[in-house]
């Protein structure tokens, strides 16, 4: 993530196709397309893909409905408050059988 934010958690797991867990203990509103993330809230986000545009949704699970055939490098960009914020990630292809 870029910036390093100290309040904002960021994982991946990429075992089930990718999907991202967002914890944000910061004070301000944390806004990734169109997705709020709320001061103390802990979301599941999952990439989509539209055409050649990607973009990211919030899930109730841990598992992605999208998973590449090849790994495939997915930056995202968003606002913190008034703070701009980017996610470059890699989703993966399939690692688990």
């Amino acid at each position: 993530m870029s910036p390093e934010i100290e309040c904002l958690v960021v994982a991946v797991n990429n075992c089930n196709g990718g999907v991202l867990e967002v914890q944000n203990d910061c004070a301000d509103l944390l806004v990734f397309d169109g997705v709020a993330v709320a001061s103390g809230e802990t979301v599941v986000l999952d990439v989509v893909k539209e055409d050649e545009e990607r973009r990211l949704v919030e899930i109730s699970s841990n598992f992605s409905e999208y998973i590449p055939e090849r790994d495939e490098r997915v930056e995202v960009s968003g606002r913190l408050g008034n703070r701009d914020v980017a996610i470059t990630f890699t989703k993966t292809a399939p690692l688990c059988e």
